[in-house]
C-alpha cells in the first residue's frame, strides 16, 4: 500500500476528538459522525444537559442520548472491520487502545501528546496521587541529588534548534509544585474610577449569554486538576490542542479541540503566557526562575532549555509569541519594552520604553506576530494596538480609549488569523474586537461578556486551524474557554 493511500485512509479513520485512530467507534444518529467510545463518554459527561442532549462535536446537531446511555449508541461495525484490517496491515506499528503505564514513561524523553490515551478524571487523579507519593518519598530521602539539564541529550531534543540551555542543576521536584501567585497584579484593574466614563452596567445573569456563533465551551473556576484558578495565556498547537496557562494553579493545561482534558504540565516557577515552537514544544514566559525569562518544556513537563541573563531577573515578563522562523518575542511589564530572541536563545533586539509616543509602551501585556514577521503589541495603558517591523521600527497603531467601534479600553491578548486580521481581547470593553491589516474595525466576535457573570471579560484570544476565535474568559470566581465561529464584516 502506498504511503499516500495510507495517509488518506488514516485520516478517514481518525477520531476528531482525540485525533487518534478510532478505538471502539460509536456513531451518532442522525448525523452519522463517529467517535471513540471513551472520547464520547468524556464528551457527554462534560456537555450533555439534564435531558441527555448534547451537540455533535463536528456538525453541532443536537443528539439525544438513548436510555441505555453510551452503550445504547450505534456500534459502527463496518468501521471496526476497516480498523481491524488496518491494524493487521500495520502490525507492530499500532495497537488498539494502547496504554502507556505512567511508571514506564522516561521523564527525560520527549513524549508527544498524541502518545497519551485520554483517561477518566478519577483515574487521572489516582495516577497523579500515586506518582506524587513516589516522588515525595524520593525527594525526602535524598534532597541532595540533582538532575542536570543539558541540551546535549539527544532523546530530549528531537529536531530541536541548538537552544541556549541552562547550565545549573535543579533538585528533583515534587509532583505538584507550590508556585505562589505573583506579588504584582498582572490583570489590569478596570473596575476603578476611569471605567465610569464608559457607562457600563452590571448584570446578574439569568441564562447563558454571548452564545451567538458559540461552538463549544469548557473549563470552569476550580482547583480541580483540569480546571482554572487564574488563567492567563492561551496557545494552539499544530494538532489543534489548546494550551492554557494557569497563573495561580502554577500549571499549563492541555485540551483537545473540543475541550476534552488531555494533559497537564507542572513547571517549577511562576508561569505567564504560552506559545508553541515550530517543533511543537511549549514556550512560556516565567518569573522567580533565577535569571530566566523564558522556559521551554516538552509535553512531559520536562524543562528542556531556558533563556537567561542578569538583566532579565526583574523584567516581569508577560506576553510571548513565536514567529515562523522560531524567534521568540516577549514583553516586559517592568521595563515597558519588547525583547526578541533568536532560535538559539540569544537576545537579538530590544525596543520600546515607558511613555505614550509611537515608540513607547505603558504596560505591554501581550504580543503576537503575522506572516510578514511584524510584531503586534497590545499597549494596555495607552489603549491601543501597535504594529512594528521585525527590526522594531514603528509602523502603525489601531484604536484609542473609548467604547465605540474601532476604539479600545485596556486591550489584553492579541492574535492574528490566516488573513492577517488582528483579533484583540478588548478587556475593558468586555468584548473581542477584530481589525483588518489596515486598521479597519471588522466587528466583534463576542461582546457584552459582563452579562455572563460578574466582571467576566476576555483576557486572551487565539485562532484555531479552522479560523475560529478561541476566547479565554475570566471574572470574579469565573474562568472558561469558548470557541466562536466568526466571519469578519465585509
Amino acid at each position: 500500500m502506498s504511503s499516500d493511500l495510507e495517509q488518506k485512509i488514516a485520516a478517514d479513520i481518525t477520531c476528531s476528538i482525540c485525533l487518534e485512530i478510532f478505538s471502539r467507534p460509536l456513531t451518532l444518529v442522525p448525523c452519522l459522525h463517529s467517535y471513540c467510545k471513551h472520547c464520547l463518554e468524556l464528551y457527554v459527561k462534560n456537555f450533555a444537559d439534564n435531558n441527555g442532549c448534547f451537540p455533535c462535536p463536528e456538525c453541532r446537531i443536537q443528539i439525544t442520548l438513548p436510555s441505555e446511555g453510551i452503550e445504547g449508541l450505534t456500534h459502527n461495525h463496518t468501521l471496526q472491520s476497516i480498523l481491524d484490517n488496518w491494524f493487521l496491515h500495520n502490525k507492530g506499528k499500532a495497537e488498539i487502545e494502547q496504554q502507556v503505564p505512567e511508571a514506564e514513561v522516561n521523564k527525560n524523553e520527549y513524549v508527544d501528546l498524541s502518545s497519551y490515551t485520554v483517561v477518566d478524571m478519577d483515574e487521572e487523579s489516582q495516577l497523579e496521587k500515586n506518582e506524587h507519593t513516589k516522588k515525595q518519598q524520593h525527594f525526602n530521602t535524598d534532597t541532595n541529588k540533582t538532575s542536570q539539564i543539558s541540551s546535549n541529550e539527544p532523546t530530549q531534543l528531537p529536531n530541536l534548534p541548538n537552544l541556549h540551555a541552562c547550565n545549573a542543576s535543579l533538585p528533583p521536584l515534587p509532583c505538584i509544585p507550590s508556585a505562589p501567585f505573583p506579588q504584582y497584579n498582572l490583570y489590569p484593574y478596570i473596575r476603578d474610577n476611569d471605567s465610569n466614563d464608559l457607562n457600563y452596567q452590571t448584570y446578574s445573569p439569568q441564562k447563558d449569554f454571548c452564545t451567538e456563533g458559540l461552538l463549544v465551551k469548557f473549563g470552569q473556576y476550580s482547583r480541580h486538576v483540569n480546571e482554572f484558578q487564574k488563567p492567563y495565556g492561551i496557545a494552539i498547537n499544530r494538532a489543534g490542542h489548546i494550551c492554557v496557562s494557569d497563573l495561580k494553579g502554577g500549571r499549563i493545561l492541555i485540551f483537545s479541540p473540543t475541550g476534552i482534558f488531555l494533559n497537564k504540565l507542572l513547571p517549577s516557577c511562576d508561569i505567564y503566557d504560552v506559545a508553541i515552537l515550530p517543533n511543537q514544544n511549549i514556550l512560556t514566559s516565567v518569573a522567580k526562575a533565577d535569571k530566566a525569562i523564558l522556559h521551554i518544556y516538552n509535553m512531559n513537563s520536562h524543562l528542556i532549555s531556558q533563556y537567561t541573563g542578569l538583566h532579565f531577573q526583574y523584567a516581569r515578563p508577560s506576553g510571548v509569541a513565536v514567529n515562523k522562523y522560531g524567534y521568540a518575542i516577549v514583553t516586559s511589564l517592568e521595563n515597558d519594552c519588547v525583547y526578541v530572541f533568536t532560535e538559539e536563545g540569544k537576545l537579538s533586539l530590544k525596543f520600546g520604553w515607558k511613555g505614550s509616543g509611537n515608540d513607547h509602551f505603558n504596560r505591554p501585556y501581550f504580543v503576537t506576530t503575522n506572516d510578514k514577521l511584524q510584531i503586534i503589541v497590545s499597549d494596555c495603558g495607552n489603549n491601543c494596538i501597535k504594529v512594528f517591523s521585525s527590526d522594531g521600527k514603528f509602523k502603525c497603531k489601531y484604536g484609542k480609549k473609548g467604547k465605540d467601534k474601532g476604539m479600545l479600553f485596556k486591550p489584553m491578548g492579541v492574535c492574528t488569523d490566516r488573513n492577517n486580521n488582528i483579533i484583540v481581547a478588548d478587556y475593558g470593553n468586555y468584548r473581542v474586537q477584530a481589525f483588518s491589516p489596515k486598521g479597519r474595525s471588522l466587528g466583534f466576535p463576542v461582546y457584552d461578556t459582563f452579562r455572563i457573570g460578574k466582571d467576566v471579560s476576555p483576557i486572551n484570544v487565539a485562532i484555531n486551524r479552522h479560523n475560529n476565535v478561541v476566547v479565554l474568559l475570566t471574572g470574579e470566581k469565573f474562568a472558561e474557554v469558548r470557541v466562536y465561529e466568526w466571519n469578519p464584516e465585509v
